[in-house]
């Protein structure tokens, strides 16, 4: 991978030590997952089931999509949705919890989001 382009991952909190290690040294294979996770809906799922206040939807969504930031090394994006899988953990009626506060991380979240998969794309041509 270009310095140039490490430097663009790493200005949006892209550990890319620990990802590369955890593929193996395979950019080309990290790279390929990259440009997945800048496809990704997990982000839109979660709006449209706090719109239809399921909880446990957020919550999967928000758990898929930590797993997904973790292996890939998103620390910023891992973070704010470990923050709402946290919020939503174990809570299956939309009374338990503060939807409004959820709403407005996934708020941020989702500008963090679409930020890295912006540059993703045009970085990484996808």
């Amino acid at each position: 991978m270009e310095d140039i382009k490490r430097e663009v991952l790493i200005e949006q909190g892209v550990n890319l030590n620990d990802a590369m290690h955890r593929f193996l040294n395979m950019e080309e294979m990290y790279i390929k997952f990259l440009l997945r996770y800048s496809e990704d809906k997990s982000i839109e799922t979660m709006g449209d089931a706090v719109a239809d206040s399921n909880v446990e939807a957020v919550f999967k969504a928000a758990h898929a999509l930590k797993g997904l930031a973790g292996n890939l090394g998103l620390d910023n994006i891992y973070r704010m949705s470990s923050e709402i899988t946290e919020l939503t953990r174990g809570k299956s009626s939309a009374d338990e919890v503060d939807m409004k506060l959820v709403a407005d991380k996934i708020g941020i979240l989702a500008e963090a989001h679409e930020k890295l998969a912006e540059v993703i794309r045009s970085n990484f041509n996808a």
